[in-house]
């Protein structure tokens, strides 16, 4: 789960991590970060990164608006606000 966005900057930034890698379960940094209810993480990717909001799973076609909708509301009211 994604919950340290100092690492975040670090994988992104410094390292120049791939935005377009994902998981065995086709999940992307950005689903991760939305499943883990970490706002402060999906602001920095959208934001910061640019990744699109709009970013789907690879096997289910899921973005992390469905992944934040399951559960968690802080999340949720950020990424239709994005």
């Amino acid at each position: 789960m994604i919950h340290n966005v100092n690492l975040l900057t670090f994988d992104f930034v410094v390292r120049k991590a791939d935005v377009n890698l994902h998981d065995g379960m086709g999940r992307h940094a950005l689903h991760l970060a939305a499943e883990a209810d970490s706002v402060a993480a999906v602001q920095f990717l959208v934001t910061d990164i640019g990744v699109n909001v709009n970013l789907q799973t690879v096997l289910a076609c899921d973005t992390a608006l469905h992944f934040a909708a399951k559960v968690h509301l802080r999340t949720r009211s950020l990424l239709t606000q994005l």
